[in-house]
């Protein structure tokens, strides 16, 4: 997962990293946390594809976060864009989406999905959850990533004489296997521990309270 900066300025107490995005490792999908004035002109200077954008994540209904959305949801529209493009942030945001296609008489090929922010899991795939926490109309999120395997110990496979194929992969994948004796084996005896997966944690305001505290604690900390 590689963080992508997208603000103009340096971060300090009064403008933060508030607008960045997130490239998933072994995809081209891209998940956009807000959407700042004139941000789909720092991704093309950031080489990023607008098409690659899946999820567009807005922290908070301000301007500063919400001033170029339009902007960005029209150009995938003129580059041709067919595919659907969700958007998570408080409700409200559906209806200055459809005011907006109203008075600009514009339509989109693809199709909008609005999700409003809540406590909880609000995004999973394969390898990535992504938590949302509320504190009074302010959100804090925690991304968590899958945790990896650990390395597969061959040399003890062979002297238990397993033959070499894909067993050694669902002994790997935690599996357990019962043998006509009675006697079992377990996946995590043929591997080394596995390795935690990382933590993201963005917290869009300046001060600090407990939970934001217990959220950020050994995550990798946006502000």
């Amino acid at each position: 997962m590689e963080i992508i900066v997208l603000t103009h300025y340096l971060p300090n107490l009064q403008k933060g990293t508030n607008c960045f995005a997130l490239k998933l490792i072994q995809s081209k999908e891209i998940w956009l946390f807000n959407c700042i004035e004139g941000c789909q002109h720092i991704l093309v200077k950031k080489n990023i594809k607008i098409n690659h954008i899946s999820k567009i994540i807005l922290t908070e209904l301000h301007v500063n976060n919400i001033s170029g959305l339009i902007g960005l949801l029209s150009s995938l529209h003129l580059v041709g864009r067919t595919q659907d493009i969700h958007i998570y942030s408080q409700k409200e945001v559906k209806y200055y989406i459809e005011i907006a296609k109203k008075y600009s008489q514009t339509n989109f090929k693809y199709n909008i999905y609005t999700h409003r922010l809540y406590t909880g899991l609000i995004i999973q795939n394969q390898k990535y959850k992504l938590y949302t926490f509320t504190h009074t109309s302010k959100f804090i999120f925690s991304m968590i990533t899958k945790e990896l395997n650990g390395i597969f110990r061959l040399s003890k496979a062979k002297t238990f004489n397993l033959i070499q194929g894909p067993l050694y992969g669902k002994l790997k994948a935690d599996n357990y296997f019962l043998l006509p004796d009675g006697s079992y084996m377990k996946g995590q005896d043929f591997k080394y521990n596995n390795k935690s997966g990382s933590n993201l944690a963005f917290i869009n305001y300046k001060y600090h309270y407990r939970n934001s505290y217990e959220i950020s604690n050994q995550s990798i900390l946006l502000k």
